[in-house]
Parts: C-alpha cells; structure tokens; sequence
C-alpha cells in the first residue's frame, strides 16, 4: 500500500473527495481516475473519520418488529416455525449489532424409571439452528448458526464474559434479568439468555459491516429458525437429550443496535462514509461447506472455498461420539491447515504422532486468549487476535487472503481416534467464517 507521503493530493482535494464518497456523489469513474496513492490517502481519511464516528456516537437500541408487527415472536417447539424480524428505519441510523433476546419456559416430564436429562455441548444456543441476516432478494450479510456468536465472543481474549454473564460485581436482580443458567430439573425451567451478533465485527472502532438502516436504503430481514429437534442428540442441534419428554414455550424478541450520528460531545451530528467506490467492504458472517462422512484414524481434508479474505475460520469437530460435547480433547488426534490446491504441504500441523502435539495447539490458544475454546471448536485463523498483546483490542490484521492476490486454495484437515458411536449423530466437521467483502453491500 502506498505511503502518505506519495500521494498527489492536497489536503483540501482530500477532504473534498471525502466529502463526496460521505454525500454518495463520488461515482465509479471518478474514483478510478485517482492513482493508488491518492484512493490511499482517502481510504485513510475516511477510516479516521469513521473512527471519531464510532468513538463520539451514542449507542442506541431499536426493537425489531417480529412477524408483520408484533413486538415479539413465539417460540413453540411443537411447532418451530420460523421467525422474522425486520430492520427498523431510523433517520440517518446505521445498524452496529443484533441482540437476540429469549425468554423460554422448557417442561420436562422424566421417565418414570431411568430418567436420564443432560444440555447438549452448544447450550441455550441450540434453541436455535440458524440465523440470517438478508438485505434485498440476494444479498446476505449474516448465515451462521447462532452459537458461533458465542465463539465469537470467546475469541475477544482475557476475561470476557459471555452474553449475560459477568467476571466482575454482579447484582442479582440485574442477572435474573439477563441470564439464567439452563436448569433441567422436573416440571418448569427458565430458561432467559441473549445472543448478541455485532456487525462491525472487526473492530469497535471500524466501520466495516454497518448496515444502513434508514429511508429507502433497503429494508433488511432477520430470520431466526428455532430447533425442529429442541430433544436430540447431536450436540448443536439439539439443547437437551433425555429420555423424557420436552415442551418449550416462550418469547424471542430482536433489538437492532444502531448509532445515528448523536453526540454528548458535539452539538454536530456525525456522519460516517460506508458505501460508494471511496467506501469500505462490509463485513459478512458466513457457513462454509462442511465436512461429512468423517473417518477415524485418517485425515479428513475440507477444502475451503471462496474469494474473500478471512479474518476468522473456526472449524467445529463433531464426532459423532456424544452429546456433551462436540469432539473431546482426548479424541482429536491431529489438526492442519494447508494453503494449496492438493493439500500437500501444510502451512501448519499438530499431530500427536510427530513432536508438535495437539498438547502443543491447545497450550497455543490458551496462551492467546487467556481461555480454552470449547471441545471441538477449532481455530484456523483468527487475524482480530494474531500477534497482538490482547486479542481484546482486536488490532491483529493477519487475514486469511484467498483473494486474487492470494492463496488459491486452502484445506483444513482433522484426524480422529474414533467417529460415530452414537446413532442420530452425524460426524462432520462444520466451517464457519467471518469474511470481508471489498465490494461493500449491493443493496436493492
């Protein structure tokens, strides 16, 4: 990238230039008569200015009108239809993140002898199987199964608590109101959690990935489809197994974080510069091809496939073996990541049969994030928490470039002692990943 020092504009071009990306009157044309140098400076004007956006703005939140109107949806796992949300409009708003927020009542009736109860490894988070985030009729922003929000969160580094939770002073009432930790005892439980989605996922203070959410910009489309399995055996698809019975009733309610240029600061309101040749990618939270079919003793090779660069690839191991966990510790044999067409050199490897061990990996991601990841949750790349004293700070840029630019290929493989003891449970390995499209949002 070209230095500050090589560009040809003045200051006052500069500035001007920006202006027109911030008004979307900086057409195609006129932004490619600009040398490299010059769409550098700009990219860099607009990236401070879209910082002291983020940094002066006031937080706010705006309810997501559920199914044509109402204020929430409900939840029935006798009948898991799914539930949609819509985007609000607010003047000048741009969306920052979703918060998903349940309240759900989970009836267990045990077995008369024998009754056996236990959460699943994905948690409250298996209450749902996907979410999307959709804007037009082609365009989605969001497709992940929404425990993967927790991951994500767990990827912010030392002492983050999840949704709800607290590290530090915690007031009772004020957690009764958050979270509630599943129980599964006889009769009724309470379950009440949150999962948040924030959409500039790369920083606090970039504004890649916020969504326009005002005038006739498009109106984007939440879809949140609960378990058809809520009682089941596979670990992220199901939140419980027992050999009794499951009833859930509740309400889903969906609130859209947003800022709309509002300052304690500055009488001024703020403007951020998002869209238009001079702007910034968008990011995108996406479900990467899985691998099926998986069989022990044997690398099984996943090739991933797509032309955007990745800041985060998680690979989620299941083996088929249990419910309470994805993949245990125990039965990860070896891990890899390979940057080429046949997967034939790889870039790096822990295996338990060579002398960099799988002790070796897990010991490497504790000491990154000052925690463990769950069992079977696998990190291939993560550019927010690469080489960085805290991976809080989210100031790590070492992406995954599959771009042209870039490796033309890629292969992340698993090997495992055993696979598929437990009948209902596929074995595969699922891959999730949060990708930056340099295009920006096409919004129609």
């Amino acid at each position: 990238m070209a230095t500050a020092t090589s560009s040809s504009l003045s200051p006052s071009q500069i500035a001007s230039i920006v202006g027109q990306a911030q008004q979307a009157q900086l057409t195609a044309t006129e932004w490619s008569k600009l040398s490299a140098a010059d769409q550098s400076q700009v990219k860099q004007a607009i990236s401070a200015l879209n910082a002291n956006y983020l940094k002066m703005t006031i937080p706010k939140y705006a309810l997501c009108e559920a199914n044509g109107g109402a204020q929430s949806a409900s939840y029935s796992s006798a009948n898991p239809t799914q539930m949609t949300f819509q985007i609000p409009q607010s003047a000048s708003g741009w969306a920052t993140e979703l918060v998903i927020d349940a309240n759900l009542t989970v009836d267990y009736t045990a077995k008369t002898t024998s009754p056996t109860i236990a959460v699943n490894a994905a948690g409250v988070a298996a209450a749902f199987s996907s979410l999307t985030l959709q804007f037009g009729s082609n365009t989605s922003q969001i497709d992940l199964r929404p425990y993967f929000a927790y991951v994500n969160k767990r990827l912010s580094g030392y002492n983050r608590s999840l949704y709800g939770q607290t590290q530090g002073n915690a007031v009772s009432g004020i957690s009764a109101l958050l979270y509630t930790s599943p129980t599964v005892n006889a009769g009724n439980n309470t379950w009440i959690f949150r999962i948040r989605v924030p959409l500039n996922a790369l920083h606090p203070l970039t504004a890649e990935g916020m969504l326009p959410a005002m005038g006739n910009t498009g109106k984007g489309i939440i879809r949140l489809q609960p378990s058809s399995e809520f009682n089941g055996v596979d670990p992220i698809l199901s939140a419980v197994t027992t050999n009794g019975t499951v009833s859930v009733s509740g309400t889903v309610k969906v609130k859209m974080g947003y800022r709309d240029g509002h300052s304690l600061a500055t009488l001024q309101q703020l403007a951020p510069v998002v869209l238009g040749p001079a702007g910034i990618g968008t990011v995108q939270y996406v479900q990467l091809e899985a691998k099926q079919n998986l069989v022990a003793g044997l690398y099984q090779r996943q090739h991933i496939s797509t032309t955007l660069p990745m800041y985060r690839l998680v690979n989620l191991v299941i083996d088929g073996n249990q419910s309470s966990s994805f993949s245990t510790v125990s039965n990860i044999l070896g891990y890899e990541v390979s940057l080429d067409a046949n997967a034939g050199t790889a870039l790096y490897k822990y295996d338990n049969s060579e002398n960099v061990t799988m002790t070796d990996y897990y010991e490497v991601v504790r000491d990154q994030y000052g925690q463990d990841m769950d069992e079977g949750v696998m990190i291939a790349c993560d550019a927010l928490g690469q080489n960085v004293v805290n991976p809080s700070n989210q100031d790590g840029g070492a992406f995954f470039n599959m771009t042209s630019n870039g490796y033309t290929a890629a292969h992340v493989g698993v090997k495992l002692n055993s696979v598929g003891s437990v009948a209902g449970i596929a074995p595969r390995v699922e891959n999730w990943a949060l990708v930056v499209n340099p295009l920006g949002l096409s919004v129609k």
